[in-house]
């Protein structure tokens, strides 16, 4: 496994927009375009959300399930997290590696 930080000007429209794609039929043209350290690009599919604690509208911390797709053979399933507070500004990923399960 692997952690990654993700982070954009926009990525609170971006995770409501992937959110909503339904999971038999994602929408890969609405999914959060990444770029890594080395260059690599590749792109983030949410397909579940859970709220974890929620202070005020708008004021919360969730859990997310999604696909990161990248030029690997296979595409890499993810759990992940965010906080909200009026915006996002950042969200944190860790892959399953496929070799494991």
């Amino acid at each position: 496994m692997k952690t990654l930080q993700i982070f954009g000007n926009d990525l609170f429209l971006q995770i409501e927009t992937t959110r909503l794609s339904p999971v038999n039929n994602p929408a890969y043209s609405f999914a959060i375009g990444i770029e890594f350290m080395g260059g690599e690009k590749g792109k983030l599919i949410i397909h579940s959300r859970d709220v974890l604690i929620q202070k005020k509208l708008n004021h919360y911390v969730s859990s997310f399930t999604a696909t990161l797709i990248t030029n690997e053979l296979f595409n890499q399933l993810c759990t992940g997290i965010y906080c909200q507070n009026k915006e996002i500004k950042e969200a944190w990923i860790t892959i399953v590696d496929e070799k494991f399960t």
